[in-house]
């Protein structure tokens, strides 16, 4: 996938509505890395709304730094963030949490998803309360994939709920549903081992029961 050249990429795929996610796994020097500010460039075109959980995984890349600035690089495309707290203290190590999501709200970014394992989820929005959702209490089996499980059912959401790029982040209801939803379906995946096979269904999600 390194070798995904940006001539490649249809742009017929793009359509208003849609959400755009990525990480940074691809993001390391490659072509890849080109074809991902080509579409990003062109996703902001069409107003999709752009998705983006930087997932770091610090072995594919030469230092710290050079992880550091890509994500700060890429960070200005993005409507969404999804971060985990160990995350957020890694890019900003100097800065408290407050700081450190008020210096985000620099950039683009309209949400801010801090995931904090047992502790729940938070969404933070510029001048607004942080909606918190606890964590749910379950039998951890493996825990590989609940970050994408939750960012991925957070998408899935406001996509159900046909929300529109400009108002998106105004809507408490709908980000509190969205986030309510994510927060159990990442609680269902550590119960399960594996990563994408863990995923469940909506219907699995309605019969998962919560203490």
């Amino acid at each position: 996938d390194l070798f995904y050249r940006f001539q490649e990429l249809p742009l017929d795929i793009f359509n208003e509505g849609d959400i755009l996610h990525f990480g940074t796994v691809d993001l390391v020097p490659s072509l890849m890395k080109d074809a991902h500010s080509y579409a990003l460039i062109h996703a902001r075109k069409k107003q999709l709304i752009i998705s983006f959980d930087p997932n770091l995984r610090l072995t594919l890349w030469p230092n710290d730094e050079s992880l550091k600035q890509t994500v700060f690089e890429f960070m200005y495309y993005a409507d969404i963030l999804k971060l985990t707290d160990e995350e957020l203290s890694f890019l900003y190590p100097n800065l408290t949490i407050d700081e450190a999501i008020n210096k985000i709200f620099l950039t683009k970014v309209k949400v801010i998803i801090i995931s904090k394992g047992s502790l729940g989820v938070s969404l933070y929005r510029q001048g607004k309360p942080a909606i918190d959702v606890p964590g749910i209490q379950v039998e951890v089996v493996d825990t590989t994939g609940a970050g994408d499980a939750l960012i991925g059912s957070f998408i899935a959401s406001l996509l159900d709920a046909d929300v529109k790029k400009e108002t998106f982040y105004l809507q408490d209801d709908i980000l509190k549903k969205a986030l309510v939803f994510a927060n159990k379906v990442a609680a269902y995946v550590c119960t399960k081992p594996g990563a994408i096979e863990a995923f469940p269904t909506k219907e699995m999600i309605k019969s998962f029961k919560i203490k």
